[in-house]
């Protein structure tokens, strides 16, 4: 993912999507859909899972790559626990 920090913290601190991981009970994936329209999965896990709604815990980023549903027909994400709200994105608020 060479030259896509600037995409990597954007999913971190504003993801589209944030699901489940299917492979570890301590990691969540955060999806993004950069500026060119490459969608990235960044994978972090955390101390303590059940921390992480409020903000209690710390998170270490494991994993960045680019979704390629074409290569991968088991992608390893589980049930969208957060998806952003439409219109925050691109106005930078909530419809």
């Amino acid at each position: 993912m060479h030259g896509r920090l600037a995409d990597v913290q954007k999913a971190i601190s504003d993801p589209d999507k944030i699901r489940e991981s299917t492979i570890r009970n301590d990691a969540q994936i955060f999806e993004y859909v950069c500026d060119d329209s490459i969608q990235i999965r960044v994978v972090a896990t955390f101390d303590d899972i059940s921390l992480v709604e409020v903000g209690k815990t710390i998170g270490k980023m494991n994993s960045v790559f680019p979704v390629m549903p074409e290569e991968f027909d088991k992608p390893n994400v589980g049930n969208t626990l957060y998806v952003r709200p439409v219109a925050s994105k691109t106005t930078g608020g909530e419809k």
